[in-house]
């Protein structure tokens, strides 16, 4: 049996008893999961060599698509938008160094359902070098409802994450929001004046109700 690779948390094994049986139990007991389980090899060997070089959207999705806490590991690339679509998800990564790369025209991390917490990561594009903006224009993270954009979204936590370089909202709020925080953050080189959507960007009317706290 060839050796296969396999990622809880920040642990790298590799061993060849580690098959597709053990993977099943880890996703169906396990309270955690991440994105390497549901890779392919080669997504898995460019992750850990840090080459950005294939698309890491659907595994990404299928690890969200558990509904629990899900550890984004550093180096992934995401060329498409991913759906948070289960209530009271957490979502995260290595904190503000490590480096996930959106896709030109992605809505990035999408927050469809309640009481969602994003934090520590850093969300980047292609391109974009220190200082300089990206021509990339995708977003980081979005807020907008499944079923109507007049749908309220209540208790979003987006904490600790840092929004570098994209040609657009680090932060693209699309349907109103409750009781919701945004704590903590960095922007740095996003946002678009051709568009004038700023580092936030929101599309609701902005009132008490309606609006997030920025600490």
């Amino acid at each position: 049996m060839a050796d296969t690779t396999f990622v809880d948390r920040v642990t790298t094994v590799v061993a060849s008893w580690l098959n597709d049986v053990n993977s099943l139990v880890y996703r169906i007991f396990g309270a955690e999961t991440n994105p390497m389980v549901f890779m392919t090899d080669a997504e898995r060997a460019a992750i850990l060599a840090g080459t950005f070089a294939i698309d890491n959207t659907v595994a990404t999705q299928a690890a969200i698509d558990t509904g629990k806490r899900v550890m984004l590991p550093d180096g992934l690339r995401l060329d498409s938008t991913v759906n948070i679509d289960s209530r009271g998800q957490t979502v995260y990564s290595v904190g503000m160094g490590g480096n996930i790369r959106i896709g030109s025209g992605s809505k990035g991390l999408r927050i469809r359902a309640r009481d969602v917490t994003i934090r520590d990561m850093r969300l980047t594009v292609s391109g974009y070098v220190n200082g300089v903006q990206s021509s990339v224009a995708a977003t980081g993270i979005t807020i907008e409802d499944a079923v109507s954009l007049n749908n309220y979204i209540e208790a979003v936590n987006i904490k600790r994450v840092k929004f570098e370089g994209m040609r657009g909202p680090g932060i693209n709020i699309i349907s109103p929001l409750r009781e919701s925080y945004i704590t903590d953050c960095r922007f740095r080189c996003t946002g678009s004046s051709s568009t004038g959507e700023g580092s936030i960007h929101s599309k609701v009317a902005s009132n008490s109700d309606r609006s997030p706290n920025y600490l």
